[in-house]
């Protein structure tokens, strides 16, 4: 379940201004700041860090939530 932030984070906020003024304008630092921002999001895509949301549950009183990590890898067979 995937929702649009109610605020854009810093980093779009970054981004954008890097856009408007950077690339679409004249400012060398600010498009620098943006091809950093977008390289920083092709690395992360291309190496599968990217956070993911399982399951959301409500837990209750007494009740205990045990969080286990479980790797992408699959075990190589003998």
């Amino acid at each position: 379940m995937s929702r649009a932030p109610l605020l854009p984070s810093p980093s779009m906020l970054l981004f954008r201004r890097s856009m408007v003024s950077g690339v679409f304008g004249k400012s060398r630092v600010w498009k620098i700041i943006g091809f950093a921002i977008l390289a920083n999001r092709i690395v992360r895509r291309l190496m599968g860090s990217d956070p993911r949301t399982v399951a959301i549950e409500r837990i209750g009183p007494g009740e205990t939530l045990i969080l286990r990590g479980v790797t992408g890898r699959v075990p190589k067979k003998r």
